[in-house]
């Protein structure tokens, strides 16, 4: 488990050999006091984490993680999926052209309000 104040970058370089699930999530700030935010709205650089992800290979889950808004989480969920989604799409030819067939697993979000799953 990672969190503040780790660096996300070099600590999953470094347990590359051990990593078989990953918990998305941003925050306000990289401390004790940041408060989740949805993907893209905090400061964890989630391009060059999902390019860390390509570069070792992972072939593992990707889990959102979005504790915000625990009355309604689809909102803020669906904005993480549209984040990383986006993120993928742009990075996903780099990693083609670098021999990764696959960066991660079809994806579902699940919660007590709902599902949201790609089309």
């Amino acid at each position: 488990m990672l969190d503040a104040p780790h660096e996300p970058i070099v600590e999953t370089r470094l347990g590359a050999e051990r990593l078989y699930d990953v918990h998305f999530k941003d925050v306000t700030e990289a401390s004790p006091r940041g408060r989740s935010a949805p993907c893209g709205r905090g400061v964890i650089d989630l391009p060059q984490l999902i390019r860390t992800l390509c570069d070792i290979d992972y072939q593992g889950y990707l889990t959102f993680e979005y504790e915000e808004e625990p009355d309604d989480p689809l909102p803020g969920l669906a904005e993480s999926v549209g984040c990383v989604h986006g993120v993928l799409d742009s990075l996903l030819k780099a990693c083609q052209a670098g021999g990764h067939q696959r960066l991660v697993r079809p994806y579902r979000v699940k919660s007590g309000k709902g599902t949201i799953a790609p089309p």
